[in-house]
């Protein structure tokens, strides 16, 4: 690897690892008290290769949205009539893969990627080569209506995001309410872990200084969001850096406590009885980091190369992570009891009071090792590193998913040169109405207010929520978190690779790295499978939990 793929290797190990190296970690080995070690290896590798089949596919469909995406003014230059774009839009909520409509004549100069008017690199410049194309990809879903003007002169001026979660979902969805679904589940997963991490920054803080909480925290969120809209060019490679940092200092905590570990030589019982507890912990520790990937993928020249150095250095980020967090839990199970008498440390105890490990360990510290209190510093200062950090990794995925869905917005129904976009169109298509004359004012909205606007509501929403969050409120969304999680990494993403290359009549047009296709068939099925049963296994759970204690705390 040259230099440029040796850094572009570990900028995507650090974001991923950035963004699932959170406070799971610290969470981690309180979830896994009662079952113990064993069970959790067990389940906990068994997500490390569920997590590593899910970006290999997320890798790919990332190439696919991107050659769907530059084929969308063949498209449309095809469809003069407006009343024929409807209607060829409609039948795709039923037919995911439809042909070119009747009559439409290839453009000339072949691949629409080299007219440059394709808001990505031309296929010339991603992969590393020319390739003509004279029909338009079969298995692009085609979502893209509502306009009544072809769009190929428009498309210049689409700002260049590259593809992402929601017009993954736009190309390979095939009907209005599973995009809706997906597209809930993607926003809803950014909004309730950079609240949860707002908020585990202001308390950490707090016991560092003698702050006000609230202005901390109104302070984090303001200023790191203004970061990530107006400061995201420079962010990735310090994120890099600060996690290069916090995985420093994590490997330094775990060192001290692996030598306190060795000292004390606690045994721990597994109770295989109790597997799902850690079956279900595992899914959400390692999970969320596909959610960043299109924020990396459309930060660097796509060849076969770079797209193969950016995925290796996702998987190794994932795996560095599995790594971290298994000495971690080995380490803390080695020292704090699982259970114990009342008014003494335990990792059950810190389970019933929703504390994190840290707890329990700097009790235990105190009272055997004070020498080793300063680690009670340490772990305060990676939880202000760590939650900072990983608000930005998913800050940077929340933006570049919004500019994704104004992009498409735009594109579908703004005037000429994306300038303005009527509100009459934007409603039609999501109410699913034909005309909204009479009802509600026609208003043209710039596509500055229009961005704007999106980032105001979505960070503006972390702010409040966290500013005057209840700890009823703060369970519901923790909860619903790890199902919603699950829904959209594991059931959609394997759906979408299976309608790709799986389903029945489906072209396999290859893309510069793919698995074969036998490898896709067991990552699609294992990974359904997986997060499938973590849905099922967590609404029975919860479900439960109702019905025995009457609420959710």
């Amino acid at each position: 690897m040259d230099g440029a793929e040796v850094r572009l290797f570990f900028r995507s190990m650090f974001i991923v690892t950035a963004t699932i190296l959170g406070l799971g970690i610290l969470a981690l080995p309180v979830k896994v008290c009662y079952s113990g070690l064993q069970p959790f290896l067990v389940t906990f590798t068994l997500a490390l290769v569920c997590q590593c089949a899910l970006i290999c596919i997320v890798v790919e469909l990332l190439q696919r949205t991107e050659e769907a995406f530059s084929l969308l003014p063949q498209r449309l230059a095809a469809v003069a009539d407006p009343s024929e774009l409807l209607a060829f839009g409609r039948s795709q909520d039923s037919d995911p893969t439809p042909g070119r409509s009747p009559g439409a004549a290839a453009p000339a100069g072949g691949s629409p990627a080299s007219s440059g008017t394709s808001p990505f690199p031309p296929r010339s410049k991603r992969y590393g080569k020319e390739r003509v194309d004279s029909e338009p990809s079969a298995f692009v879903s085609q979502t893209w209506r509502g306009r009544a003007t072809p769009l190929a002169d428009d498309l210049s001026n689409a700002e260049p995001t590259g593809p992402s979660l929601h017009t993954m979902a736009q190309c390979f969805l095939p009907n209005r309410t599973l995009r809706g679904v997906f597209d809930f589940c993607v926003y809803m997963h950014f909004l309730i872990v950079m609240i949860a991490y707002s908020i585990s920054a202001a308390n950490a803080v707090t016991k560092l200084l003698p702050v006000q909480r609230e202005a901390v925290l109104a302070l984090f969120v303001v200023l790191l969001s203004a970061l990530v809209v107006y400061a995201d060019f420079f962010l990735h490679n310090a994120i890099a850096a600060f996690t290069f940092f916090k995985a420093s200092l994590l490997v330094t905590m775990i060192a001290i406590v692996f030598w306190i570990a060795s000292q004390v030589r606690l045994e721990h019982a597994n109770d295989w009885s109790r597997l799902g507890d850690a079956f279900l912990i595992g899914t959400v520790s390692l999970g969320g980091s596909v959610n960043v990937l299109p924020v990396i993928y459309a930060s660097f020249p796509r060849t076969p190369k770079s797209i193969l150095v950016f995925r290796n250095g996702c998987l190794a980020g994932t795996v560095l992570c599995w790594l971290l967090n298994v000495m971690w839990t080995a380490c803390l199970l080695a020292i704090v009891p699982q259970t114990a008498p009342p008014g003494e440390p335990s990792l059950s105890h810190a389970y019933r009071q929703n504390d994190i490990s840290s707890v329990p360990l700097l009790e235990y510290l105190a009272k055997a090792y004070p020498q080793f209190t300063f680690v009670a510093v340490l772990v305060n200062v990676f939880i202000i590193i760590s939650v900072t950090v990983s608000f930005i990794s998913l800050g940077l995925g929340l933006k570049h998913y919004v500019d994704g869905a104004l992009t498409s917005a735009l594109l579908l129904h703004g005037e000429p040169n994306n300038a303005r976009i009527s509100s009459y169109s934007l409603l039609s298509t999501w109410l699913g109405c034909t005309t909204l004359a009479g009802v509600s004012p026609n208003i043209l909205v710039s596509r500055g207010t229009l961005t704007n606007l999106a980032y105001l509501l979505s960070f503006g929403t972390i702010l409040i929520i966290a500013l005057f969050f209840s700890r009823s409120l703060y369970v519901v969304l923790e909860v619903f978190n790890s199902a919603l999680l699950n829904i959209e990494t594991g059931l959609f993403m394997a759906y979408m690779a299976y309608t790709t290359r799986l389903r029945p009549g489906a072209p396999d047009e290859p893309v510069a790295v793919q698995l074969s296709r036998s490898s896709l068939t067991i990552a699609v099925g294992m990974t359904m499978a997986y997060f499938g049963g973590a849905v099922f296994y967590d609404v029975v759970v919860t479900a439960g939990h109702i019905l025995s204690s009457g609420s959710l705390m």
